[in-house]
């Protein structure tokens, strides 16, 4: 019964006859039948063209960095490339292949019948096909104009990624062409009808993915070089990945609703529902921080008596030795940026000054910071070499001489520099993916994607030092003289339960004592978690990388990335402080003048070495002091201001509570207590520096150069001014020259 208004009767059935039409309009049925695929389509074209991907990770995963600006500056990755559209390919088949079998009025889960289509609906298939590619076209083009300050036509003149958009349009337009050619008539009837070929098409993507997903959890170090889970993720890049897994996803998903129509029932929602359920009851959670339990729970110190360990391993006597200064380190978190920075950091020291790099108590680590000094301390623990090595010259030309053939700032550079994004998206995309879909929990820890990254750092780790120390629990980094550049490790990572801070550290503090900072000790205190593990977890990415829990016997606690709580580390590193001042200037554990530093004027230097990762805006010159993160004058309102106003607040509240901590520490440094800041950091120069596992070489020349020296007056030569007066400073109290 068709309802009317009975005041304007004509206008309703004018109405009611338009939503007829469109309704019976093949178009618009055909859309309604193939929604999955015709939604992935336009999800990926979006996505290239509107979310800025073209600027960042097209450029980190296509392009070389060469030494000098202009034309010949980015040199192409052509074997990337083609992986790339290869994989395109791979997608838009299977879009276009689904798409057609969703759209015949009969589901036949063999072949494409022609006859099966209305008429105007060949015009979706051609749709999601050409959409992405289009999609990849302008993320190429996007690429060049970001690359090409100039713009306009004198793009095709000084850049060659102009001329990808015209190379993926002719690559995408080839399989058409081939297609239609009569030699394939007997092919096409073949696929069209019923037979073996059909069959095998049907069944492809999930071949696809149970291999995948076996080589992903394959060891990385399995024997065969190159073909393993490390090796064939970063052959094929993130993005190939990403298209790949769509690709594969896209006919499974397809295969479930061709299914669900020929049973009548929602095979398709049932799945989603499993999913949802196994995740409601936490029984398809694969993703523990990897550790070894101990035989008995480690003895809980006071912080004075670690403070005296340290000093035992570097042969120092407190009330004799007031000349030389104590250093306490704080990285803040940043991706893959913060871990290459501070690790650079940390291996110049140990290059250039020994003398300062010996007197480090502690580093206080966050996210990405925590992976640098990770690799740092992985590095210079009970290696002999670096053992031998003293001094202090920060002169650029001056390196020191019992660096012999090895650089260790070069080395964890390398390490660093590496595709560790691949390995992640492959293991969520593929292995982690399937084991949302068991009840199996600990069974199944084996395909967590966070491995993606932990064995990605091992190996780039091993095959640089020749060990795996980094995969050692956090008790084997004690401290003696033999390896007089460990320091005291605070890896903080944030608590879900509570929002508190817990670190990561060698060794279980009383925490009535300490701040109530606790350590992992304090949720399990036989559970001993490995260095690669536990900086993994303070760089746990939102979603990227899922929250690590460890078991302790009531209940599972979940720790994420240490950001959340503070993303400077300079939190952790104040209270480190008070508690080191208050050792060194002999102030007893709970009388009056515990923790009151600013009023004393103790006979003990401290050193606070806060190591900047966030991207420090250049506003009025480099030389002066800049305004943290960003100038008044780029701060935008936006788009949707009402909307988004709140969720801006909160994510902007992260860097807020870091300028305020940074602040605070710096301000250390006025208080008559021989107490000095150095600070080292990163600007925003030339090129911005991803926050991904993936650091494009631009992005690493763009680190070094804020390091090295340059005859010009630009911002990384600026920057490397900054920075090379905070070496300067340190090296002073080492008798630097």
């Amino acid at each position: 019964m068709t309802r009317t208004n009975p005041d304007n009767p004509k206008r309703d059935t004018l109405l009611n006859n338009l939503f007829r039409s469109i309704n019976k309009d093949p178009v618009i049925k055909g859309v309604k039948r193939a929604w999955f695929t015709v939604s992935i389509s336009i999800l990926i074209t979006a996505c290239l063209i509107f979310i800025s991907l073209p600027k960042e990770q097209v450029i980190g995963t296509l392009i070389d960095y060469g030494p000098e600006p202009g034309a010949s500056w980015y040199k192409l990755k052509w074997s990337r490339i083609l992986i790339v559209n290869l994989s395109f390919l791979f997608l838009t088949i299977s879009l276009a292949y689904w798409t057609a079998k969703l759209l015949m009025r009969i589901s036949r889960l063999r072949g494409i019948k022609r006859d099966g289509l209305l008429p105007r609906q060949q015009y979706i298939i051609v749709a999601v096909y050409v959409l992405p590619w289009i999609g990849l076209a302008l993320a190429y083009w996007g690429a060049a104009e970001a690359l090409t300050p100039d713009g306009g036509l004198m793009i095709f003149f000084t850049h060659p990624f102009a001329y990808l958009p015209i190379v993926t349009l002719i690559i995408f337009l080839q399989p058409v062409f081939i297609w239609h050619h009569q030699l394939l008539d007997s092919l096409r009837s073949n696929i069209y009808g019923e037979g073996e070929i059909q069959s095998l098409l049907a069944r492809f993507a999930t071949i696809v993915l149970v291999v995948l997903s076996i080589i992903f959890v394959i060891s990385p170090y399995w024997g065969i070089p190159h073909f393993n889970s490390v090796g064939v993720a970063r052959f094929l890049g993130p993005i190939a990945i990403t298209a790949i897994g769509l690709g594969v996803f896209t006919s499974l998903g397809s295969w479930l609703l061709l299914m669900g129509r020929r049973h009548k029932l929602a095979y398709f929602a049932m799945v989603i529902l499993v999913v949802f359920i196994w995740g409601a009851l936490n029984i398809n959670d694969n993703h523990p921080v990897r550790g070894v339990i101990a035989e008995k729970p480690a003895e809980k110190k006071e912080f004075s008596e670690v403070a005296a360990d340290w000093a035992k391993s570097r042969g120092v006597n407190t009330s004799t030795d007031p000349e030389l200064p104590y250093i306490i380190v704080s990285a803040e978190g940043g991706g893959v940026r913060a871990a290459y920075f501070t690790a650079s950091i940390l291996g110049r020291l140990v290059d250039r000054c020994p003398d300062a790099a010996r007197r480090i108590v502690a580093i206080s680590s966050v996210s990405g910071g925590s992976v640098g000094a990770a690799a740092y301390v992985a590095a210079v623990h009970n290696n002999d070499d670096i053992r031998k090595r003293d001094g202090c010259n920060f002169n650029e030309n001056s390196i020191n001489n019992a660096l012999g053939a090895g650089n260790l700032e070069q080395r964890l550079q390398k390490i660093l520099g590496e595709d560790h994004l691949s390995p992640i998206l492959a293991r969520a995309v593929f292995p982690d993916a399937v084991g949302q879909l068991l009840p199996l929990s600990d069974s199944i820890s084996f395909a967590d994607r966070q491995l993606g990254l932990e064995h990605s750092l091992s190996r780039s780790f091993s095959a640089e030092f020749g060990h795996d120390q980094i995969r050692a629990g956090l008790s084997n980094f004690a401290l003696s003289d033999k390896s007089p550049f460990t320091p005291i490790l605070f890896i903080n990572t944030t608590q879900v339960s509570d929002g508190s801070v817990v670190a990561g550290s060698q060794f279980q503090f009383k925490k009535e004592k300490f701040q109530n900072i606790k350590t992992f000790g304090d949720v399990d205190s036989t559970f001993d978690p490995t260095l690669i593990s536990i900086a993994a977890t303070s760089a746990r990415f939102p979603y990227l990388s899922p929250a690590g829990y460890i078991g302790n016997g009531v209940k599972r606690e979940r720790f994420v990335d240490g950001g959340y709580f503070d993303n400077s580390g300079a939190e952790v590193s104040q209270v480190i402080y008070r508690k080191l001042w208050n050792y060194l200037n002999s102030v007893p554990s709970g009388s009056e003048n515990e923790g009151d530093n600013t009023s004393l004027n103790g006979q003990q230097k401290i050193i606070l070495v806060h190591i900047g990762n966030g991207l420090e805006k250049n506003c009025q010159g480099i030389e002066k002091k800049a305004n943290r993160r960003g100038c008044p004058d780029d701060k935008k309102t936006g788009r949707f201001s009402e909307m988004l106003s709140p969720l801006q607040a909160v994510l902007n509240t992260r860097s807020g509570r870091t300028d305020l901590t940074v602040s605070t520490l710096e301000e250390l440094s006025a208080a008559p207590n021989n107490t000095t800041v150095v600070k080292f950091q990163l600007y925003d120069c030339d090129v911005k520096v991803p926050l991904g596992w993936y650091l494009s070489d631009v992005a690493e020349s763009e680190m070094r150069a804020q390091l090295t020296p340059a005859d010009d007056d630009s911002c990384r030569n600026g920057a490397w001014k900054n920075n090379q007066r905070s070496f300067n400073k340190l090296g002073a109290f080492f008798g630097d020259g």
